[in-house]
């Protein structure tokens, strides 16, 4: 984790990368998982381990979880919930401590609690901004809060129905797998996955709108334009879909429904915490240059 002075990096004013906190320490536990599975290296399953005692002691008996974002420090938000969702994962995976299951569904019922699970129509703005479109319809359902006590909602929660597919295999209950099921369905309301939207390129997605006051409002870029488009808001779409596709063989985790539970435990066992179904593409220039 970044430490203040870290090869004479600074950190950067308004403690944007929160280096002095402990709050986010469910973050890095899936990806040294990975390492661990990926290289076989104890230190890196003994970090692991290490972060889970503090969260385990300090994090978990909160009940809530801190500093998804880094430009929200420390702020109570349903990002750090889903690093906690896959930290506890990891832990589990890994050690197949069955403490680590309770944690898992208090991390999955917090980050939840921020989804918007009924429709209602939205007035459009005076821009027409496509991103408007759908909710004027009622498109809601599948938008969640992004930080507790706040009126935005985006759509990062998209990220998580490959997470809760996981959950459900390892509980064995039926309710996670219908809350993969919505999230992988009505996430895709507000998104121009079809084209039909009319944006230059499939899949792209406003970043954040704000919908408490039934109008819509939507992130600007520096220059105060509506409707900004980031990155992350496709690729939290494209992950999950691509995981499920190549680690699971479809999907849509409907199609796993009438599958026992201990074949797809196996399967879930082969997979790991994803270092060990980690495929490494040879970088072809740098062969070439070697």
């Amino acid at each position: 984790m970044f430490r203040d002075g870290d090869d004479g990096i600074r950190e950067p004013g308004g403690n944007i990368c929160q280096s002095a906190s402990k709050k986010n320490t469910t973050m890095p536990v899936r990806f040294l998982g990975k390492m661990y599975e990926l290289t076989g290296k104890e230190q890196y399953k003994e970090a692991v381990l290490t972060a889970g005692d503090y969260i385990y002691n300090h994090l978990y008996p909160e009940n809530k979880y801190y500093g998804g974002t880094c430009d929200n420090p420390n702020a109570v938000d349903k990002e750090a919930g889903v690093f906690a969702m896959y930290a506890y994962d990891t832990l589990y995976t890994l050690t197949k401590d069955k403490k680590w299951i309770d944690c898992l569904r208090q991390a999955t019922a917090f980050t939840m609690s921020a989804v918007l699970v009924t429709s209602f129509p939205i007035r459009p703005n005076s821009s027409d901004l496509k991103a408007a479109y759908p909710l004027k319809y009622g498109y809601t359902d599948g938008s969640s809060f992004i930080v507790c006590g706040g009126t935005g909602v985006d759509n990062y929660i998209a990220y998580i129905y490959y997470e809760l597919f996981r959950i459900y295999i390892i509980t064995g209950e039926e309710i996670y797998l219908k809350q993969a099921e919505f999230i992988q369905q009505n996430t895709k309301s507000i998104m121009d996955w079809d084209g039909k939207l009319g944006y230059p390129y499939r899949s792209l997605v406003a970043e954040a709108s704000t919908i408490f006051s039934f109008g819509f409002s939507s992130a600007v870029d520096d220059e105060g334009i509506m409707g900004v488009w980031l990155p992350w808001s496709s690729v939290a779409n494209a992950e999950p879909i691509s995981k499920m596709i190549v680690e699971f063989g479809a999907a849509d985790v409907m199609n796993f429904k009438d599958i026992p539970l201990d074949e797809l435990r196996t399967r879930l066992d082969q997979i790991g915490v994803g270092g060990k179904a980690h495929r490494i593409f040879l970088n072809t220039v740098a062969r070439e240059i070697d």
